[in-house]
């Protein structure tokens, strides 16, 4: 299991020891505080490995859970409302879809793998990602991978974003996250499936006349509907 589950599972434990020696203030052992820093420091494949489209399978005999490109989505709508941010970020141990870095804020993207069948309650795993990156001083905002492909679907996705960097906006005014990147660099949201004319609230400098949308995006089938 090399560069698999397992490490996830063993770097998820020592992250988990570090940060409660800190909490707690207590000392570590050289030896075991080296071990837990090469642990974390061991790349594993779904940290740095580009999210690609599923495609058809011939073996059917092997089950697995569809794969959606969803921090595409997000970086390709943030890029067009003129947005500064970091796409596939490795935070700890974790990989985060979305990061404000100057502003400590995060977006994380609840997939197939955080949510129970048929109940769609958050698993422990994804539990436990959240609690750690709130402990390493990160605010973080999550959304459903359902929502997400039903608004590139539709062709709402930039409403949908748009939607949650406001509220990202509302909890982050002392960071300094409304003022340059909101209120002056923000253009008029328009549905992606239409005709963009994007004005800017600062200048006319924004122009966007390529129309592009997210109705050729390869979402793939629904996945509220896939096991």
């Amino acid at each position: 299991d090399w560069g698999g589950y397992g490490l996830k599972q063993l770097q998820e434990v020592a992250l988990h020891h570090q940060l409660q020696a800190k909490l707690n203030k207590e000392s570590v052992p050289c030896k075991v505080k080296e071990w837990m820093e090469l642990v974390l420091e061991v790349p594993r494949e779904d940290q740095y490995v580009p999210q690609q489209p599923r495609r058809a399978e011939r073996n059917r005999k092997q089950i697995s859970a569809a794969r959606y490109s969803y921090e595409t989505w997000l970086t390709v709508t943030l890029s067009q409302l003129h947005l500064p941010h970091q796409a596939q970020q490795v935070v700890g141990c974790h990989r985060v879809p979305i990061t404000f870095k100057r502003q400590l804020h995060l977006i994380d993207v609840l997939s197939l793998e955080d949510l129970t069948v048929p109940a769609g309650r958050i698993t422990g795993s994804a539990e436990l990602r959240r609690r750690q990156l709130m402990q390493l001083g990160w605010a973080m905002h999550s959304i459903k991978l359902s929502e997400l492909y039903e608004a590139a679907r539709t062709g709402t996705l930039r409403l949908v974003v748009s939607k949650l960097v406001s509220s990202l906006d509302e909890t982050a005014a002392s960071g300094g996250f409304a003022e340059p990147m909101l209120r002056k660099k923000v253009p008029q949201v328009r549905p992606l499936n239409r005709p963009m004319r994007i004005q800017s609230q600062a200048d006319d400098e924004f122009l966007d006349s390529d129309g592009e949308d997210f109705s050729s995006v390869p979402c793939g089938k629904d996945p509220r509907l896939v096991l």
